[in-house]
């Protein structure tokens, strides 16, 4: 029998020395900071409100993308879906030219690399520049990503400095530690943040209630991506959607500990157009959301694929990625979700052997936040395959025990991806058969014309007919206006309360202090603002470049020599709109504070009165109320990375340095807690 690409792809890994060792040092760090994440939490407790809250997504999705393009439309914004990566691509240029844009600045986006949309940017003439450090690494190389969470996890320190002097015309340099990697990457990418015209992001998760796209990252720039250039475009697969704030807040108590061992990622922040009352922005905001097949899994055996939050910790789980790595599967998705993903997207020649890409140990199933059920998924795979093509059972197999080709249109029951083994196919399984073999640079491509779903067509901008073709699709009517709101407050109504981790017997402002300072922020007490800020020109950083600049906001009035006109002030004073105990964070909201002197600033200091620390993130989004201004950004210390070698790193393209004065003393008369000056939301 013919070698099928992964088993090709695989020895080659296995013979890679270099490979072999990147992988062998990050498998315990990913396996031990997980594990340290949930380790005084009630795992399965919080792992059943996190699938629950993305399986409602499946089961409500036209319901919920319906209320989600609303929402984003009736604040300003425009929302496109795009039935293959090709109608991604087209849209994504059309946006850039529209708008005039040669220069584009993107963060880290699996379903930018699924849709191959740097080739196409730049076929427009339009310079695409990764600024995700692992991203930038193997867009100099040249490569596809490796792993979900770590994109340049193959690559050493050695061979990341060989790119960057190669690419970097900057002379002489020592570039034998990590460190000098990745402030190198942050002086060359500075530039490009401040002259892209166009921003393009991925989003962890759409929040249909307010219409808002939540980016979760460690480095802070998808934070410039989205807050610098005039045009922030969000590209997502449609799956992303989740109900309301409740479920987001499910969602992310999980994502970050399942990935990286963090309570959250250092920047969560939640995007929508931009609100009159904000500070800075993008003047234009457009999110364009990918099928590309999903749809078809709907009410289907491999529906719950679906909920995967792109975690990584299948992966980091999996001995045979571990022993492979990422490029063996051929995909943009690799470990055992590509194993599942590929097939059911892409199908081309060889990707049926993925599904044997597993031992069925069951780890992933074990550590995946979401439940899904990869084993029996890819047993499932597995059973199409051998109903498909019976006689693949072995290189020696008798040519006559095989049995007689089935002639066209007579499949037998139970093939394909819309039948259970066995059974009678599914309503509208005709509509979903498996697209026709394609391959496109290892992403997942676009089916042939002759092969597409029958409810495929393309729609450009026409959500509407999109949503509901989609509806009709699974028996149902997809209501409109009032009638589309009473749906949704009656769905938003039955979500039941998202399960928050255990709550340790300390206060809750000394909780919030211990999680801040887990955190790298550097904290400190402070009975009298006015008085602590005289203290600050002797805290200066020293940093190269022009004179160092204070830029402070509130807080012009207290006479403190202020310059708040500096494009990269050394130091930004901020007050933080609430602290949440649960992760030790800080929020912020861009009608209060620019963004740009968030994620620009060498340093940050935030101010934050004690009463504003809250318990977790209900209670932070009941406050600060998400959706009301541009951006609301929550903060978890300086800006991080360990994309070199899995060691983490300080300062990658946010802010170096993040400080924290909580202030204990009480209310001045007539202020209450959550009110003052700069409310998120006021």
């Amino acid at each position: 029998m013919a070698d099928s690409p992964f088993r090709a792809q695989a020895r080659a890994a296995l013979a890679d020395e270099r490979l072999q060792a990147a992988l062998a040092a990050a498998r315990p760090r990913f396996v031990a900071k997980r594990a340290a994440a949930f380790a005084e939490l009630d795992f399965a407790a919080l792992r059943e409100c996190a699938a629950r809250a993305r399986q409602r997504s499946l089961d409500h999705l036209e319901l919920l993308l319906a209320v989600f393009a609303r929402r984003v439309e009736e604040a300003g914004g425009h929302v496109h879906f795009a039935e293959t990566p090709d109608d991604l691509r087209k849209t994504v240029v059309a946006i850039a030219r529209r708008h005039g844009a040669r220069l584009a600045a993107k963060g880290k986006s699996m379903v930018a690399e699924e849709a191959d949309l740097n080739a196409a940017l730049a076929s427009a003439g339009i310079t695409p520049v990764e600024t995700d450090l692992g991203e930038y690494i193997i867009q100099l190389a040249r490569e596809r990503p490796s792993h979900i969470v770590c994109p340049a996890l193959h690559k050493d320190r050695h061979q990341v400095a060989a790119l960057f002097r190669r690419h970097h015309p900057l002379g002489e340099r020592e570039l034998a530690e990590v460190s000098a990697l990745v402030e190198e990457a942050r002086q060359v990418l500075r530039g490009r943040f401040l002259e892209a015209d166009l921003g393009i992001t991925g989003a962890n998760l759409l929040v249909a209630e307010t219409g808002t796209a939540v980016l979760c990252t460690n480095e802070g720039n998808g934070d410039l991506v989205a807050s610098l250039p005039d045009v922030h475009v969000v590209v997502a697969s449609l799956d992303k959607v989740v109900a309301n704030w409740a479920d987001a807040a499910a969602v992310l108590r999980v994502l970050a500990r399942s990935a990286t061992g963090q309570p959250i990622t250092t920047y969560t922040s939640c995007y929508g157009p931009r609100r009159p009352g904000d500070r800075d922005g993008p003047r234009h905001f457009h999110v364009v959301l990918l099928d590309n097949g999903r749809s078809g899994l709907l009410g289907g055996e491999f529906e719950s694929i679906l909920r995967c939050i792109r975690c990584a910790a299948c992966l980091n789980h999996c001995p045979v990625y571990q022993a492979v790595g990422g490029h063996a599967y051929g995909s943009v998705y690799p470990g055992p979700m590509g194993a599942v993903l590929t097939p059911l997207l892409r199908d081309a020649p060889g990707d049926a052997a993925l599904a044997d890409a597993s031992t069925l140990c069951g780890r992933c199933e074990e550590v995946c936040p979401v439940a899904i059920p990869l084993p029996q998924l890819l047993r499932g795979l597995r059973a199409r395959e051998a109903r498909r093509h019976p006689w693949r059972g072995g290189a020696t197999m008798d040519p006559r025990l095989r049995p007689p080709l089935q002639p066209a249109g007579s499949l037998p029951p139970g093939h394909g991806r819309g039948c259970p083994p066995g059974g009678a196919p599914r309503p509208g399984a005709a509509a979903r058969r498996p697209p026709a073999a394609r391959a496109s640079l290892g992403g997942l491509a676009r089916p042939a014309a002759g092969n597409r779903p029958q409810f495929r067509r393309r729609w450009g901008a026409a959500v509407k007919s999109f949503l509901q073709r989609l509806a009709r699709r699974r028996g149902r009517t997809l209501p409109e206006g009032a009638a589309l709101e009473r749906a949704f407050a009656a769905l938003i109504g039955a979500t039941p309360a998202s399960s928050a981790p255990g709550r340790p017997s300390k206060s809750l402002v000394e909780r919030f202090l211990a999680a801040a300072a887990a955190n790298r922020f550097e904290v400190s007490r402070v009975a009298d603002y006015a008085a602590a800020l005289e203290t600050l020109p002797r805290h200066l950083p020293v940093v190269p470049g022009p004179q160092p600049a204070v830029a402070a906001l509130p807080w012009e009035e207290k006479g403190f020599a202020l310059r708040t006109d500096a494009v990269e002030p050394a130091l930004a004073v901020v007050e933080a709109a609430f602290g949440v105990a649960e992760t030790g964070t800080v929020a912020v909201a861009s009608d209060a504070v620019p963004s740009r002197l968030l994620f620009l600033a060498e340093e940050i200091l935030f101010l934050l009165p004690a009463e504003r620390v809250v318990e977790g993130l209900e209670a932070l989004w009941a406050l600060a109320r998400p959706g009301r201004q541009r951006a609301l950004h929550l903060i978890s210390g300086p800006s991080r990375t360990a994309d070199v070698e899995q060691i983490l790193t300080i300062g990658a393209h946010g802010p170096r340095r993040a400080r924290l004065w909580l202030r204990e003393a009480l209310h001045p008369p007539g202020e209450s807690a959550g009110a003052g000056p700069n409310r998120a939301g006021s």
